[in-house]
């Protein structure tokens, strides 16, 4: 019977495991269209204040079921969805859909805005309807201010652990009550800031 796996030295007769010049010619092709500069361009081109609006509106208050809404800025309402049309948003794509690197959708919205959210947060003490329906621990300060849709993409491994804990037991909560997936979303987000597998499947719901 031949050999089933080659073992490391095998590999190293056959290609050097060593060999930093060619490692370096190599580079990742994501699959992930969002590029935060297009982004930031074309929120520039709609109007960055309203973007922060609606961003803060959504977030806070939530949306779904394409259900969006008003928000107000300036003492003065606008429609949601009158909005996104007059502005080209995005409001048809799925997890599949080919999106460019400038495309606006809600989602990059709230991804971009993701700071001045969590800001308005702290200067009004509002907190928001992902925390308030279904974070279940009510006694945790740093989970009133840090539990938001868009939230995953401000946490940083090494820091923020104990949030992490907090908002992937609140996605449980959620998924459980609406019969919905949005964790494992939510997981991959977190994996590519440098959270571990090991750690993000050790959560367990509240």
């Amino acid at each position: 019977m031949g050999i089933q796996y080659l073992e490391e030295v095998d590999f190293n007769s056959f290609f050097p495991l060593e060999n930093d010049d060619f490692y370096e010619e190599i580079s990742l092709v994501t699959t992930d269209s969002y590029n935060e500069e297009k982004v930031k361009e074309s929120i520039l081109n709609v109007g960055i204040e309203k973007c922060i609006a609606v961003s803060i509106q959504l977030s806070i208050v939530g949306y779904g079921q394409k259900t969006y809404g008003k928000f107000n800025y300036k003492n003065k309402e606008y429609d949601i969805l009158t909005f996104f049309k007059e502005n080209d948003i995005k409001i048809n794509s799925t997890l599949g859909t080919k999106l460019k690197e400038s495309d606006l959708t809600p989602g990059r919205i709230i991804r971009f805005c993701r700071f001045y959210i969590q800001k308005f947060i702290k200067k009004t003490g509002k907190q928001s309807y992902l925390y308030k329906k279904y974070c279940l621990v009510k006694d945790n300060e740093e989970y009133k201010l840090k539990i938001f849709r868009g939230c995953e993409y401000l946490l940083v491994p090494g820091e923020d652990e104990e949030i992490v804990q907090g908002v992937i037991k609140t996605y449980l909560e959620l998924d459980s009550r609406l019969n919905t997936n949005i964790t494992e979303r939510i997981k991959r987000v977190l994996l590519a800031k440098g959270f571990t597998n090991i750690f993000l499947d050790s959560i367990q719901p509240f």
